[in-house]
C-alpha cells in the first residue's frame, strides 16, 4: 500500500470538467469576437452568432493536448464566420468548380442521424456512415442532398468521383505509410501523420492493393477515429486482442470518434470482424 501512494502523482493543472470548460469557450469566443453573438445552449454546444458548434471533439482535444485547446477553438469560430459569409457561389456551386475536391469521409451513424441527417450519405458498417465533403484549405464542409438535385448525378456517381479524388489527394500530398515487420515479413501498416481522410482510405480499392501487397489478401483494419487508419495481418493472431483493445480505448478518448471494431478488408469489400472461428 505504501508503494501504490508514493507511485501517485497528483495533476496540479487538473483538466475542467465539461461546464468549466464550455463556459472558458463562451468566453473565449467573446472576446476574439466580440462582435458576435455567443451563448451556450443545451447539448454541451455553443451558439456563435448563427451557427451552432458541439463542442465534443474540442474536449476531447483539450483532455489530450489542453495547450493547444485555445488555438483550436478560435480557429474553428474563424472558419465559422468565414462560411457565414459565403453566397450562394460558394454554398451552391457548380460541379464542374468542385469536382476535384470531393471526398468521401465517415462518420458514425448516430452523428450523421442527429447532426447532418440532410447531408447526402449512407449507412455502412460497424455503425459507421459514409458522408461526401468539399475540401477546403482548413475545413471540409458537408454536401447536401439539394445539391445532387442541382447537379444532376445519381449518389452513386458522387461515390466514384470521391474515391477518384481520395486516391489522388494521398499521391498528391505523400502521405507515408509506416509499415512495422517481423522476420517473417510485414504485419502492420499505420499512416505516418494524422490527416482528416485517413480513416477513409479503408474505403478504397487502391489502397487494398497496397496494403495486401504486405498483409496478405485479406487483413483487418481499425478505424476508431477520423485522422487514424491501422491494418493488420491477419496471421498475427496473438496481438489482435490488444489491438482489439487499443482501438476500444482510441475510440473512447480521440476526437471524433468513429468506432471500435476491427474491420475486414478484402478483395470483394469490407466486414466487421466477428473473431476467429
Amino acid at each position: 500500500m505504501q508503494r501504490i501512494l508514493h507511485s501517485v502523482e497528483l495533476n496540479l493543472n487538473p483538466a475542467n470538467p465539461p461546464e468549466l470548460f464550455a463556459h472558458d469557450v463562451l468566453q473565449l469566443a467573446r472576446k476574439k469576437f466580440p462582435l458576435i453573438s455567443s451563448q451556450i445552449i443545451p447539448g454541451f454546444r455553443i451558439k456563435f452568432g448563427e451557427s451552432e458548434l458541439n463542442l465534443n471533439n474540442f474536449y476531447r482535444s483539450y483532455l489530450s493536448a489542453p495547450e493547444d485547446y485555445e488555438q483550436n477553438i478560435v480557429s474553428a469560430l474563424a472558419t465559422v464566420l468565414q462560411i457565414n459569409e459565403w453566397g450562394d457561389e460558394q454554398t451552391e456551386p457548380e460541379l464542374i468548380d468542385i469536382q476535384d475536391r470531393i471526398m468521401p469521409i465517415l462518420i458514425s451513424q448516430e452523428s450523421w442521424k442527429t447532426h447532418f441527417p440532410n447531408f447526402v450519405g449512407e449507412n455502412w458498417i460497424a455503425n459507421l456512415a459514409i458522408l461526401y465533403v468539399v475540401d477546403e484549405s482548413r475545413a471540409y464542409w458537408y454536401i447536401h442532398e439539394k445539391l445532387l438535385h442541382k447537379w444532376q448525378i445519381s449518389q452513386e456517381v458522387l461515390h466514384e468521383i470521391a474515391l477518384a479524388n481520395l486516391d489522388h489527394y494521398f499521391l498528391q500530398n505523400e502521405i507515408e505509410l509506416i509499415c512495422m515487420s517481423r522476420e517473417e515479413g510485414p504485419n502492420m501498416i499505420i499512416q505516418n501523420k494524422a490527416d482528416a481522410y485517413n480513416a477513409s482510405q479503408v474505403l478504397s480499392p487502391s489502397f487494398y492493393r497496397q496494403a495486401r501487397k504486405f498483409l496478405g489478401s485479406e487483413f483487418l483494419a481499425g478505424v476508431p477515429n477520423r485522422d487514424f487508419l491501422l491494418a493488420l495481418s491477419l496471421s498475427e493472431s496473438q496481438v489482435i486482442e490488444k489491438i482489439q483493445h487499443n482501438i476500444a480505448n482510441d475510440y473512447l478518448n480521440m476526437d471524433h470518434p468513429l468506432t471500435d471494431q476491427l474491420l475486414v478488408v478484402t478483395a470483394d469489400g469490407v466486414s466487421e470482424y466477428c473473431g476467429v472461428s
